[in-house]
């Protein structure tokens, strides 16, 4: 008798872990939001060296983001630090199409494709 009391007892606690993952699951889909939007940053590019350009445009997307969304953790994508690069330091683009994904206190920022 106590072994089938214990098993009972083990698959109603398993049961109580799920129904709580599930629950926190929820929680934490409610916390993410998405946006999406396009941004022109040439009037910044033009005014820095050519020898800086591509630095800048990572920091200006960063700042426009900070106020933006007021949050200073921003964090940029590996994908969109390579698309800022990929035509190298002296000509990065100048118009962006982005996907902002803000999670509780982070966010982060990648291409809108």
């Amino acid at each position: 008798m106590p072994e089938e009391t214990q098993l009972v007892q083990t698959e109603n606690v398993q049961q109580n872990q799920q129904v709580q993952q599930t629950q926190e699951n929820v929680e934490k889909k409610e916390n993410i939001q998405e946006f999406h939007i396009k941004i022109n940053i040439r009037k910044w590019i033009l005014k820095t060296p050519l020898k800086r350009r591509a630095k800048k445009a990572a920091r200006v997307i960063r700042e426009i983001i900070m106020k933006r969304y007021k949050s200073k953790n921003v964090l940029l994508t590996v994908r969109l630090n390579n698309y800022i690069w990929s035509r190298g330091i002296k000509k990065p683009p100048t118009k962006y199409k982005l996907k902002i994904i803000k999670k509780e206190d982070k966010i982060f920022v990648d291409i809108d494709e």
